[in-house]
């Protein structure tokens, strides 16, 4: 197991609660609406995602459920539905594997994969097994995963235990602000409200934002402006910009500068939502993966150590590492600035 302090898996832990919540939300729009390809997409990534952390952190009994309910999951793709009692399923494995990142024991873990054979579609004549081989957690399996589709279901939390995510709006008409606010607050997202964009950029350098959403036009400092200036100190934190008139000029420079998505006003709200969600995972989606990136590079020596009697495996794990840190570069440049 890699040996990494407390801190760092209390961190992990929040991410990977928020990927298991977005799992959850997609499986009960599926239940509730049936099948849909971007809902499907979602979960996979998600599964996926959380069998590949559990192997690097040494979390095996994770890995290896994972790698069931995702072997499972992949039935209800080839059957393009998913019936009731499959999808309470999954949310019983969701549910485990929530467990299982928190340390907690659950007993006859492949007793509760064994429940899924006959239930999820296709899986009876295609019984999972107990495996004993080791997970492919490979960059090359990495580039198997579904593409990036990402909806929010637009269903609001009722009495939300958790935030969704942290925003900053920031607008010089109170009212327009306020009222993004108290739209965005019903489904789990804690909204942060500023008029002024000096105000603005002193609080996203100490807030922990997951996402600033600002009016191109205010005084004193516009939006892009804004944006430019915390480009100088956070190049990752997503921007949503708001205009009442969207031009090709300031569309390009918003771009440049590294902007989410820009909307005219005035704002269709299921529009601003889905971006509003799809920024939030991508900006964690992206941390997750450089924070177990690091803790890999961190004890990559360890390993090096530990197999030098095995130079196959050795050669194997450095390949595997090459094409991590070429996926690495790719997402830097999706998500570097134009320069």
């Amino acid at each position: 197991m890699i040996d990494f302090d407390e801190n760092e898996y209390l961190e992990f832990l929040t991410d990977a609660d928020d990927m298991l919540d977005k799992a959850e939300e997609s499986l009960l729009a599926m239940e509730n609406s049936g099948y849909t390809k971007d809902h499907y997409d979602t979960i996979y990534r998600v599964l996926h995602s959380l069998k590949g952390a559990a192997g690097m952190l040494g979390l095996l009994d994770l890995q290896g459920f994972m790698h069931k309910v995702e072997s499972q999951f992949e039935k209800v793709k080839e059957a393009q539905e998913i019936s009731k009692d499959s999808s309470s399923h999954f949310f019983k494995c969701l549910d485990v594997s929530r467990k299982l990142l928190h340390r907690e024991t659950v007993d006859d873990l492949s007793g509760i994969i064994n429940e899924g054979k006959g239930i999820v579609s296709g899986s009876a004549q295609d019984e999972t097994t107990e495996s004993t081989q080791e997970v492919d957690t490979s960059a090359e399996t990495v580039k198997n995963v579904p593409e990036e589709i990402d909806q929010l279901s637009n269903v609001p939390i009722q009495n939300p235990s958790k935030t969704r995510g942290k925003l900053l709006v920031v607008d010089d008409e109170i009212d327009i602000a306020e009222i993004l606010s108290e739209q965005l607050t019903p489904f789990g997202f804690e909204a942060v409200v500023k008029t002024n964009a000096m105000e603005a950029l002193d609080v996203v350098k100490d807030g922990n934002f997951d996402l600033v959403i600002s009016d191109i036009k205010m005084p004193n400092m516009t939006g892009i402006e804004l944006l430019e200036k915390v480009r100088n100190f956070d190049r990752d934190i997503p921007f949503i910009i708001l205009s009442g008139y969207v031009t090709r000029e300031n569309s390009l420079e918003a771009i440049k500068n590294g902007i989410h998505t820009i909307l005219a006003k005035p704002i269709i709200f299921e529009d601003l939502l889905i971006h509003v969600n799809n920024a939030i995972y991508n900006y964690r989606s992206k941390k997750l993966f450089n924070k177990l990136f690091n803790l890999f590079m961190l004890h990559y020596s360890e390993i090096e150590s530990v197999l030098k009697d095995h130079p196959n495996k050795v050669l194997k794990i450095k390949q595997q590492l090459q094409e991590i840190i070429n996926i690495k570069n790719e997402i830097k440049k999706i998500y570097t600035t134009i320069p």
